[in-house]
């Protein structure tokens, strides 16, 4: 991916990333059940799930060629509006698990507030960065746009990321949600849908 980052998917369906308590964590799952409107009934899927690692400046350039050291990604949505006539409440809501401090230094996410509202995607004003502790969780609507900062530090930054939605959608649009997390639909765990 261009910014030097790295998305892992690998054996997803095994723990930890299974655990209970992380794919329904007691603070965030409600939360995530709310934004998409199914607090009250509705079931709400993970869509998918990987860790992203945004690679130090240190990585050399057969890992990465130099015309992406020191950048950030570009920004993008990951994905867009089930309509193209008007805008709707999110149906898709992404929830980051930083598994380092996220500094100035080491490539922490950017958004611009708004882009996900219908017809605002190309707007820039007010973009800002976040800094958190390990383990903190950010959400954010599926649609806002959004980049990973340069990682100008000397170590790696990965970021565990969950992406849940209400339980219809499906994302034509992104290689990721088109693959089950799991081999076998009769072997998929119980978090799948909820």
């Amino acid at each position: 991916r261009d910014g030097k980052r790295c998305d892992v998917r690998f054996q997803l369906d095994r723990f930890p990333f299974t655990c209970p308590g992380l794919i329904y964590n007691s603070i965030i799952f409600p939360l995530v059940r709310e934004l998409l409107g199914c607090g009250g009934g509705g079931e709400v899927s993970l869509l998918y799930a990987g860790v992203m690692w945004a690679l130090s400046d240190e990585k050399n350039d057969s890992v990465c060629p130099a015309q992406q050291q020191r950048q950030p990604q570009k920004w993008h949505g990951d994905g867009g509006h089930l309509f193209h006539h008007a805008h709707m409440p999110p149906h898709c809501i992404n929830v980051f698990y930083p598994l380092v401090d996220i500094t100035p230094d080491n490539g922490g996410t950017e958004f611009i507030p708004g882009s996900h509202i219908f017809g605002q995607f190309d707007m820039h004003k007010n973009e800002f960065g976040l800094c958190c502790k390990a383990g903190d969780a950010i959400l954010f609507d599926y649609r806002v746009k959004h980049r990973g900062g340069a990682n100008l530090s000397i170590s790696d930054r990965p970021v565990l990321y969950l992406a849940y939605a209400k339980s219809f959608f499906r994302d034509a649009g992104n290689v990721r949600s088109g693959n089950s997390l799991v081999s076998s639909p009769s072997l998929s765990p119980v978090w799948v849908s909820r």
